[in-house]
């Protein structure tokens, strides 16, 4: 390697310790309602949860919250590749320090020129933040962060079902939920449908029938030892109590 190559990946990799961000890209993502989305992501250099997470508030502009226990990581041939539902809070926060270029139109409102939003000042557990009430479409804020995140980088296919247990009917699962508050969770039921093109599945839910997209689901629960369903639903009402509660039958589409 010559001393130029020498110096410029000692840049990088100087550049990749304040940025662990760096080099990263959206490839793909599927919205699972006008809410959540499922993204996968891309990088040279392995993925974890913290890189994700950083990776989705800055590619979204902090617009969308992403979900721990949907994350799933993926390496094919020195590639990596992460999955990981992302939410849209009806509230978007923002640091007094990153909101320093706002700039104040009254006492409390602040305005960002480029974006045209209007932002609120307010004390939060005493410190400063701005925040807005966040009704941005879904489907625009993933069209410009793959806009912005994949336009320098050659373009890649990768299956999102590499991220997803193979399913089916009867089959218990865990799955990503937004109860009527906009809250994120997971519930756990059965599947009692999949549609013809798999892109689909209706799962019972305390006997309350559910359709979701299939990258909605997050894991396949095993069953495989229990003897009978009731004994596997009294195996689940212990294991997942929040899965049983009422208020996972009104999931936000």
């Amino acid at each position: 390697m010559s001393k130029m190559s020498d110096k410029i990946v000692s840049s990088y990799m100087d550049s990749k310790k304040e940025n662990k961000t760096l080099g990263m890209y959206t490839v793909s993502c599927d919205l699972l309602g006008n809410h959540s989305t499922k993204i996968i992501i891309g990088s040279a250099t392995p993925i974890n949860l913290n890189t994700a997470r950083e990776f989705i508030f800055a590619s979204t502009g902090n617009k969308l919250i992403p979900y721990n226990e949907s994350f799933k990581g993926y390496e094919d041939k020195n590639n990596y590749y992460a999955s990981m539902i992302a939410y849209r809070s009806a509230i978007q926060h923002m640091s007094e320090e990153k909101g320093s270029k706002l700039s104040k139109v009254s006492a409390n409102a602040y305005l960002d020129t480029e974006l045209n939003q209007v932002w609120t000042k307010k004390e939060i557990e005493g410190k400063n933040f701005f925040i807005r009430d966040n009704n941005d479409d879904l489907e625009s804020i993933m069209q410009n962060a793959l806009y912005i995140t994949s336009s320098s980088n050659v373009a890649v296919s990768v299956n999102p079902e590499t991220f997803n247990d193979s399913v089916e009917i009867e089959d218990f699962v865990e799955f990503f939920t937004l109860d009527t508050e906009g809250q994120p969770g997971k519930a756990v039921g059965q599947i009692s449908d999949i549609s013809k093109d798999e892109d689909q599945v209706t799962i019972n839910v305390m006997d309350t029938e559910i359709a979701i997209p299939i990258y909605a689901i997050i894991n396949k629960v095993d069953m495989e030892a229990a003897s009978s369903k009731a004994e596997v639903l009294e195996y689940l009402k212990k294991a997942y109590p929040d899965a049983y509660s009422n208020i996972l039958t009104k999931i936000k589409k």
